[in-house]
């Protein structure tokens, strides 16, 4: 079975950005990986990473510094009848798959949120083969094999319709947007890293909520909030959300 730092030069080798992911966890194992949205790591860069961490994980960074974007599908059963996607290269994960679509010159797509998973564009990643999941499942291509960048088809502009995307009206591109590519001013942090914890509730299993989520939250506070909320206060509004969510959620339900 080949190494993570076998797939993560593979995986630069195609034209990905890559960045290593915290053993058993979904995000990676940098101070920051801003970096890497825009310019891709040299392949000495990624041997140290390994070497200091060879249980890491890899991520790729999806958008334009990638030229691929990924749907990740998590609840199929929720998806819209109207929806297909085009066979191409895929990956297992822990609730369902991911699908890679290459972009064309010029194509620009933007990141959204749904009932059924996500679309993953620029200021996002993934986390993939030959990563392992909190729960222990491994992330693995489908067919076993990793991919050459021939084998990965192009995003149809028809799907993009289905789905509804477009730069202007996506609030969840905005969103992490302001998040992952700039500074939250002190003025708008708790409203907005608020939101975020809003969002990323409904794409995490609960089981997960006080451990990998609130892991992620914590990285976006230090990194991006100028100055970072206090850590109490970022606590008692993260588990006051989650208590609404799961409110809501029961409410719902019954």
């Amino acid at each position: 079975m080949k190494t993570s730092l076998e797939h993560a030069l593979h995986y630069r080798t195609i034209g990905f950005s890559v960045v290593p992911i915290k053993s058993r966890e979904k995000f990676p194992n940098l101070k920051s990986w801003k970096e890497f949205e825009t310019q891709r790591a040299s392949p000495d860069q990624i041997k140290d990473w390994f070497k200091k961490s060879p249980l890491d994980g890899v991520g790729i960074v999806c958008g334009s510094v990638s030229g691929v974007v990924v749907i990740d599908v998590d609840h199929k059963e929720n998806l819209p009848s109207n929806i297909r996607f085009p066979p191409t290269t895929s990956v297992t994960t822990s609730r369902g798959y991911h699908l890679y679509y290459r972009t064309k010159k010029n194509q620009r797509v933007a990141s959204g949120n749904f009932a059924w998973g996500e679309l993953r564009s620029d200021g996002t990643l993934v986390v993939a083969p030959p990563s392992v999941h909190p729960s222990g499942i491994c992330y693995e291509w489908t067919n076993g094999v990793m991919p050459t960048l021939d084998e990965i088809e192009f995003l149809p502009d028809e799907l993009l319709g289905e789905l509804n995307l477009t730069d202007n009206k996506n609030s969840e591109k905005k969103l992490y947007e302001g998040i992952l590519n700039g500074e939250i001013k002190e003025g708008s942090r708790n409203s907005t890293m608020a939101s975020l914890i809003g969002k990323q509730l409904k794409l995490f299993p609960e089981s997960e909520w006080h451990t990998n989520l609130w892991s992620l939250i914590k990285v976006l506070n230090q990194e991006h909030c100028k100055p970072p909320l206090p850590m109490p206060e970022l606590q008692k509004n993260f588990k006051s959300i989650c208590n609404s969510e799961r409110a809501n959620t029961s409410k719902t339900s019954s």
